[in-house]
């Protein structure tokens, strides 16, 4: 910081995330002593600093810079999952809440990974998989996404209810199914992409952040929202006299598909206008 400039220091993001780290370290650090914590366990945070190497390497750049242009998809794709999940798991409560597991589905071909007698042997333990609260359904319907043995369960619950049962494992691992294939489409459009915007612009490196400025006339911004010139605490400097009838503003955000379209096909955009 001391070396390039408060300023400029902060203008990297990798800088931003390694003065975070070493800030909660130093924070954690004070708190452990002044108050006698053993929190060493909360230090390992500086581990974290080892992502940079992802700034170092091309390859792992790559893949980081394809993980920010699929971020907004992923919230959208996770919003979905979670509301899925929460479908599932009021089902699964109205129909599963309160059938002991243990020990079930005796003569059956999934009894030793139900049997509390075998935990010894690693086998058992399916039993906490449930549907007894919302919590223990999130989790037992991940591990029924995860595709981790989720027939055992499937099977388990079939023994102590009905072979109807089957069917909300099956319509949940069909709806998964399809989600997890469209986050997987995302992810190789996302990488052919990022390879056809390489090879049409370079291969130099760009900020994450795009700077955005636009122009509005004061008629506009009226139209838009209720003016309020006297809380302008600087005055607005234009180049021209002509241009004082409008308002500048700038703004930052995060490099998007979008963005990079814009810039890869600017020519094509351009011919257009």
């Amino acid at each position: 910081m001391a070396a390039f400039g408060v300023n400029e220091y902060f203008h990297r993001s990798w800088n931003k995330f390694d003065f975070v780290i070493i800030l909660a370290t130093i924070v954690v650090g004070c708190i452990g002593t002044f108050f006698n914590l053993n929190l060493l366990r909360i230090i390992v945070i500086r581990s974290l600093r080892l992502l940079r190497l992802f700034k170092l390497k091309k390859r792992y750049h790559d893949v980081l810079g394809t993980v920010f242009i699929l971020m907004p998809r992923f919230v959208s794709v996770g919003l979905v999952l979670i509301i899925v999940y929460y479908f599932f798991a009021i089902i699964g409560i109205e129909c599963f809440a309160g059938h002991k597991m243990e020990d079930c589905c005796r003569n059956t071909t999934v009894e030793v990974y139900y049997a509390t007698s075998s935990n010894n042997s690693g086998a058992g333990y399916y039993y906490l998989t449930n549907f007894d609260n919302i919590a223990n359904s999130y989790v037992t319907l991940f591990v029924l996404m995860a595709v981790n043995n989720w027939f055992i369960i499937m099977d388990g619950y079939a023994a102590v209810t009905s072979e109807f049962s089957r069917l909300f494992f099956v319509f949940f691992y069909l709806i998964t199914m399809i989600v997890l294939q469209i986050v997987v489409a995302f992810v190789l459009e996302a990488f052919i992409f990022r390879i056809q915007y390489k090879m049409k612009t370079g291969n130099k490196q760009e900020d994450n952040l795009v700077k955005v400025e636009m122009r509005l006339a004061k008629s506009e911004a009226a139209f838009c929202m209720k003016p309020r010139w006297s809380s302008i605490s600087e005055p607005l400097v234009y180049p021209s006299v002509a241009e004082a009838d409008t308002l500048c503003y700038r703004g930052t955000h995060w490099r998007t598909k979008f963005s990079f379209c814009l810039k890869m096909y600017a020519e094509e955009v351009k011919v257009c206008m």
